[in-house]
């Protein structure tokens, strides 16, 4: 009995952790990274925007995956709380839809600007800002979302 304690303690620290570790990247980039893109020129801020995303990717997905596998373990572990990680992962795991059906649009439009220099002297600097925008209120949401799975996660961890 002592072990399964154990390992829900840790894999709830673990769940909270990477939950609000995945949600301070989400936030950071909104806030301190993007509106200094909103500045640059058309194929700089695009060129630093498609870097961004894709380093984004290989530091959120592992995350994505530490947290669903915490609280999936969580939630077996204690079947009195089971709800609430689960509540808490899927919060968490919500940014995945979020990205692919309301992001993927933007995204899309800033990485093809950003590998196409025709398309780039084509864009205005105005739209370009304009979708750089659109992507940081957007990735707000999924800061808090992640900010909220990780703050489910911690209230069962303090044992409220």
């Amino acid at each position: 009995m002592a072990q399964a304690e154990t390992l829900l303690r840790a894999t709830s620290l673990v769940a909270v952790t990477s939950a609000i570790w995945q949600s301070g990247i989400h936030f950071s980039n909104s806030q301190l990274v993007l509106p200094i893109l909103y500045r640059q020129p058309v194929g700089v801020s695009t060129a630093v925007f498609a870097e961004l995303f894709r380093r984004g990717t290989n530091a959120i997905v592992p995350l994505m995956a530490i947290t669903a596998l915490a609280t999936g373990t969580s939630a077996y572990l204690d079947p009195q709380k089971r709800m609430q990680y689960a509540a808490s992962g899927l919060l968490t795991l919500s940014i995945l839809p979020w990205t692919i059906f309301v992001m993927m649009g933007v995204i899309q439009q800033l990485i093809t600007i950003a590998e196409d220099p025709k398309i780039q002297e084509k864009t205005s600097h105005a739209a370009v800002e304009g979708l750089l925008r659109s992507w940081t209120w957007m990735n707000f949401v999924r800061a808090g979302l992640s900010l909220a799975g990780g703050l489910v996660a911690l209230v069962q961890v303090a044992g409220l």
